[in-house]
């Protein structure tokens, strides 16, 4: 199951299935992305439960999960959000007001960004120790 994790206009985060077939009632939210992924499954284990004393299942997922801009960026706070800019060809101050939400990522911009991570994604998994 995919599911979308992204920032509100009020600072908070929430998560649900992109999939509306998939939905279930499920969703999560805290006042960071983890707490909002954590919360996410919290409501899927209940739910299981509730469904399970209905005589239901609910299908056992494995969750992919696709971030926002300000989502990945809060999630995935060891990254340098400087340094990410810099290796995608995007001003800094542009980054930061996307960031904080005053600004919204063209889609050549948010393309800009998604390629970046791509590659440190790919690095990343090449890397040893």
């Amino acid at each position: 199951m995919t599911v979308i994790v992204e920032m509100a206009a009020d600072g908070t985060f929430g998560c649900y299935p992109e999939d509306e077939t998939q939905d279930f009632g499920i969703a999560g939210y805290g006042d960071t992305s983890e707490k909002a992924i954590s919360d996410f499954r919290v409501a899927y284990d209940e739910m299981r439960e509730i469904l399970a004393e209905e005589g239901k299942q609910l299908p056992d997922y494995e969750f992919e999960f696709k971030y926002d801009i300000r989502s990945f960026f809060d999630y995935f706070d060891c990254f340098n959000a400087k340094k990410i800019a810099e290796k995608a060809g995007i001003n800094y101050a542009q980054l930061n007001q996307y960031l904080t939400g005053r600004r919204n990522a063209s889609r050549v911009q948010y393309e800009k960004l998604a390629g970046c991570i791509r590659k440190i994604t790919a690095d990343l998994q090449r890397a040893t120790f």
